[in-house]
């Protein structure tokens, strides 16, 4: 009977912490180490993309380790697409300085494909896709319509 009880104990405490992505009739929100990640099936500019995961409560993707870098390049090939998708990271304010648009703060964790960043025959490439096919990282114009990943925090229930 003591047994019983810590089972149901515990159980309860689990549902009472339970973390919790936005609900979504599609199931596109993915949880994975104490985030959310949203992966659009439709494709928009930079400036697009960050206010539509603004308006989930989240933001365009920023990516801190190579293991989450892995985690979402494999949930990309998934899809069995050729589409690119935008991340958060971008130099708009200052050329050459890449930084994650939520925080501000400079790019620790970096996935350049060779010769990335490039500005490419001198257009203006100020934000960052991930390529689906590698997971690496490529700087392009921010008008290119491209899918996106947004990123929030799992709340707890």
């Amino acid at each position: 009977m003591k047994n019983c009880f810590i089972c149901l104990l515990l159980l309860s405490l689990c549902i009472i912490v339970a973390s919790r992505c936005p609900d979504s009739q599609f199931d596109d929100w993915k949880e994975y180490s104490g985030y959310c990640y949203f992966f659009s099936e439709r494709s928009t500019s930079w400036q697009a993309a960050k206010d539509t995961c603004a308006g989930d409560g989240g933001y365009l993707a920023d990516i801190l380790s190579k293991e989450e870098n892995d985690w979402i390049s494999r949930r990309l090939n998934t899809y069995n697409d050729e589409l690119h998708y935008y991340i958060g990271a971008t130099d708009r304010q200052h050329e050459g300085d890449f930084v994650w648009e939520n925080s501000g703060d400079a790019l620790q964790y970096t996935n350049w494909r060779e010769g990335e960043p490039n500005q490419w025959e001198g257009y203006p490439e100020n934000c960052v896709e991930m390529k689906v096919e590698d997971g690496q990282w490529n700087d392009v114009p921010c008008d290119d319509i491209l899918r996106f990943i947004c990123k929030l925090p799992v709340t707890r229930k």
